[in-house]
């Protein structure tokens, strides 16, 4: 029986693109095999490597793309109801005209900002807290949106 080839270090931690593997020379028929998990199209993961479908998600991001809405909210540390909470669709963003992601597990949105207000939450792209505040106010009643504008306060 022959023995898998370990991945290389850089893509042990994290998810990772498919084009990232074979740029290290990982054949397509080690990233075919089952032990990797596929959470989106394009992106590979080693079992246990990472908790979050945000995580998961951050190697499909294009240069123009953040994490919005709920996905956002919880980089933000913003408490979600438990359907917000155990949903495992991420909320993507760009900006207008590029079209919105469509990535199954995705959620795509296009921003009409000529400037967006993104920051770097735990080294990835987000909306910054008044974005992601506003953001969330179509998701809830406004007395759960305005008491949920503390959090943003208490980690910004």
């Amino acid at each position: 029986m022959r023995r898998r080839e370990p991945l290389p270090p850089t893509l042990t931690d994290a998810s990772f693109s498919v084009a990232e593997a074979e740029a290290l020379g990982i054949g397509r028929k080690r990233l075919a095999n089952q032990a990797l998990l596929r959470p989106f199209h394009g992106v590979r993961v080693e079992a246990g490597a990472v908790n979050s479908p945000i995580a998961a998600f951050a190697p499909r991001l294009r240069t123009n793309e953040w994490f919005s809405h709920q996905s956002a909210a919880r980089l933000w540390h913003v408490p979600l109801r438990d359907r917000e909470r155990m949903s495992d669709a991420v909320h993507v963003t760009v900006r207008a005209p590029a079209g919105a992601s469509r990535a199954r597990g995705a959620r795509g949105h296009q921003s009409a900002a000529e400037h967006p207000s993104v920051v770097r939450r735990f080294g990835l792209p987000c909306s910054d807290a008044a974005d992601t505040w506003l953001s969330l106010a179509g998701a809830f009643s406004i007395a759960e949106t305005c008491g949920r504008r503390g959090s943003f306060r208490a980690r910004a």
